[in-house]
């Protein structure tokens, strides 16, 4: 098994409103139980990590900057703004809480949606914990 698979699944073990949705060799798909929550996705291809919160993505160089962005997901610090048009989502807003006001930190877009129709924005946010170390023992 791929050392950084195993270090997610060996912190979130003890986590069991975390499911694990999908794994292989390469990726691990996780998801918090609840209704408003969002999968985190982390891909390991070319020397390169992946991490996807829903349509949400970012590239990262190293293990320890794609495991603290996944343990970030997992925090009630982190939040996603999806916005839709038709129940088609287009839009991906990462969010961070600063004192006590939320922030954009970075958003994805796809680049084609009927933008004369009228615009819907969700909230996903996983509630697991404050902060998972997923770099250390």
């Amino acid at each position: 098994m791929n050392t950084t698979i195993w270090k997610i699944k060996e912190k979130i073990i003890s986590h069991n409103e975390i499911k694990i949705v999908e794994e292989n060799e390469n990726s691990i798909t996780v998801k918090p139980d609840g209704d408003k929550t969002f999968p985190i996705t982390l891909i390991m291809k070319d020397n390169k990590y992946f991490v996807y919160f829903k349509g949400w993505h970012q590239g990262f160089q190293t293990e320890e900057e794609a495991l603290d962005v996944f343990a970030f997901g997992l925090s009630e610090d982190c939040r996603l703004r999806v916005i839709t048009v038709k129940d088609v989502e287009y839009k991906w807003i990462l969010e961070f809480k600063e004192n006590n006001k939320w922030v954009k930190n970075s958003e994805i877009g796809i680049g084609m949606f009927p933008f004369w129709l009228k615009k819907q924005v969700n909230f996903y946010q996983n509630h697991v914990i404050k902060h998972l170390d997923l770099k250390n023992d």
